[in-house]
């Protein structure tokens, strides 16, 4: 880190990491997409293209996590309620109501899950089946995106210059 902010003459601390870990026999994957994403894939077999390959489709994709089973309670939880109040709008009868729920719920772990995902180079090719006919199986993955969790600042540059001007705006008591 000291040679990088001497080099660019800029301070520079570090916001984010991850450590991922590959096993002896297994593989690591790197995707960068450009300077704005970038993924990594651990994997057990040591398959790098397989394992670029899934970095490049975790950078396109952007999935939670591995398999549904990792995904958060509160988060299915909350996605349930969603989905159960959409479907109610439609008027339909209450066990109808419970099953158009599942559908949407299993919809939303699909899209939201490696393993549940279409292979971004074969849609119709779930991520599951890629790695079973490999004997494959993905251990983590880690994905990153430049200002990922920086929360932009919503300035009113017009009440701030009025403010800083001393002019009192409309239902500020003026």
């Amino acid at each position: 880190r000291l040679r990088l902010v001497a080099k660019l003459g800029e301070n520079i601390s570090p916001r984010r990491f991850a450590v991922l870990e590959s096993a002896a026999d297994g593989a690591l994957g790197l995707y960068l997409h450009g300077k704005r994403i970038g993924a990594l894939v651990s994997l057990s077999v040591n398959d790098p293209g397989l394992a670029r390959d899934l970095a490049m489709h975790v950078a396109a994709s952007s999935p939670l996590c591995v398999s549904a089973d990792e995904l958060p309670v509160s988060l299915m939880e909350r996605e349930r309620e969603i989905q159960l109040a959409r479907a109610r709008e439609s008027g339909k009868p209450e066990r109808i109501v419970e099953k158009i729920a599942a559908g949407r719920l299993e919809k939303f772990i699909k899209e939201n899950t490696l393993l549940g995902q279409g292979f971004i180079k074969d849609p119709e090719l779930p991520v599951a089946t890629l790695l079973q006919q490999r004997k494959a199986a993905a251990r983590g993955f880690v994905r990153f995106e430049v200002g990922e969790g920086l929360e932009k600042k919503q300035d009113n540059f017009a009440a701030e210059v009025m403010q800083q001007a001393g002019v009192v705006g409309p239902g500020d008591g003026g």
